[in-house]
């Protein structure tokens, strides 16, 4: 439901950025070919996960948010502790 000259230009910029490659048609030579590349591919993963991760975390109360928050914090201090011959201080 955009015009073309919207889509040309958000198909441009995905270009310049390296997310798609536009490939001319040998049969038809009024047709161009928009394909995904493997940085536009890896791109899109990235957003499916940061929003799939941000849908799961609004699932939980103000509370459990909090609970969580705290467990990740005791475990990132563990594991850096851990990597760090546990020189590593309690608190960022």
């Amino acid at each position: 439901m955009r015009k073309p000259q919207t889509i040309t230009s958000l198909l441009h910029g995905m270009q310049k950025a390296g997310l798609i490659a536009r490939i001319k048609d040998d049969r038809n030579k009024k047709l161009v070919r928009v394909v995904m590349t493997q940085k536009g591919k890896e791109t899109w993963k990235q957003i499916v996960k940061s929003h799939l991760a941000t849908e799961l975390i609004s699932s939980l109360t103000s509370e459990e948010f909090n609970q969580l928050n705290i467990i990740l914090e005791k475990l990132l201090h563990a594991a850096l502790a851990e990597l760090d011959g546990g020189r590593y201080p309690e608190a960022i």
